[in-house]
């Protein structure tokens, strides 16, 4: 996860978007209790100039984002937009989101198992570190055959 972290601040500057600390940050959110995940989720929509998007590292944190987001009364989209760094999850999350990646999930496993393999062929043999840069696809909600409206019934 620290790599999406990465990618998304430094897409932030190459386009001269101020990076918020607060805002821009790794947190668990989706292994948190519900409690805890909406004073979260308030805490930043209550600031002075609240987030217009929630970028979500996966599709899990994103489905309990939006369920937040229906309890907190917020209409999604509308009044804040969801985008996702990937599309696995419990569901297919493209109707949500403005913007989901597409990760290559099956050829990620395939490399890493083929890496995996020759590390057991050869346990003595050297191990050098590789850095694989696969194809990563964008789906917007553009692209979607129909999208969901997320309606909550008032802020709690």
């Amino acid at each position: 996860m620290t790599e999406r972290l990465t990618g998304h601040v430094q897409a932030l500057r190459k386009h001269g978007i101020l990076v918020s600390p607060e805002l821009t940050a790794l947190t668990t959110y989706h292994r948190l209790p519900d409690d805890r995940r909406l004073a979260m989720l308030t805490a930043f929509l209550d600031r002075p100039e609240p987030p217009t998007v929630l970028l979500c590292a996966n599709g899990h944190t994103l489905a309990h984002a939006a369920r937040d987001l229906s309890v907190l009364g917020l209409e999604v989209p509308g009044q804040i937009e969801l985008a996702g760094m990937d599309d696995a999850g419990p569901f297919d999350l493209l109707p949500l989101t403005v913007a989901a990646a597409r990760l290559p999930s099956g050829e990620m496993g395939r490399r890493a198992m083929e890496m995996l393999a020759r590390r057991i062929r050869n346990p003595d043999g050297p191990h050098e570190v590789r850095h694989i840069l696969l194809p990563v696809g964008i789906r917007t909600r553009d692209s979607a055959q129909a999208y969901l409206r997320v309606v909550g019934a008032g802020r709690a």
